[in-house]
């Protein structure tokens, strides 16, 4: 039977780049109402109203929204880490509390693997810099998609996932999005 599944882990290190630990992979089973509805638009042409991080309600149509997410060196998009805790709903279009000051955000990395003949992946990782000076609580992430040359920015994923990591330190997260038979 095929499936979709997605993972999220995070690596963390000190100010001087020493490895300090690692979070093993877990399932996010976080895709949101966007997730589809992108993938809809994009399939099938047909126009949908989508709820942009803003709040504001947009009419994707043909060749105006993608999966966007390569943000290089961008807070408003791309991967994002936050420190809100509410509940997950298929409605969220954004994260609760976004992590912005002070946290430089990397460019992201991509890897597609096949770990064995049956299962296709992709992994996207973003590092993440604390220059706040004291230790963060991260305890949500999510994935924000732009809409190509339109600047729509769509929330896909959206996972509570706990971890802190030191001042002048850097975490990165992984998510693994597969296929398998």
């Amino acid at each position: 039977m095929q499936s979709l599944k997605t993972q999220i882990g995070a690596e963390i290190r000190d100010a001087q780049g020493r490895f300090l630990r690692s979070v093993p992979f877990r399932e996010s089973h976080c895709l949101l109402k966007q997730f589809v509805q992108i993938w809809l638009v994009q399939a099938s042409q047909v126009p949908m109203y989508m709820i942009q991080t803003s709040g504001a309600a947009y009419a994707a149509g043909a060749n105006s929204v993608a999966f966007g997410t390569h943000a290089v060196n961008v807070k408003t998009w791309g991967m994002q880490i936050g420190t809100g805790n509410t509940p997950v709903t298929m409605a969220d279009y954004k994260l609760e509390t976004p992590l912005t000051t002070d946290i430089t955000y990397g460019s992201p990395s991509w890897a597609v693997e096949n770990p064995d003949s049956d299962t296709w992946q992709m992994c996207f990782s973003r590092a993440f810099t604390n220059n706040t000076g004291s230790d963060i609580d991260v305890k949500e992430v999510g994935i924000i998609c732009k809409a190509g040359y339109m600047a729509k920015l769509f929330l896909i994923e959206r996972s509570l996932y706990e971890v802190t990591f030191p001042a002048g330190g850097t975490l990165t997260m992984t998510y693994k999005i597969a296929v398998s038979l």
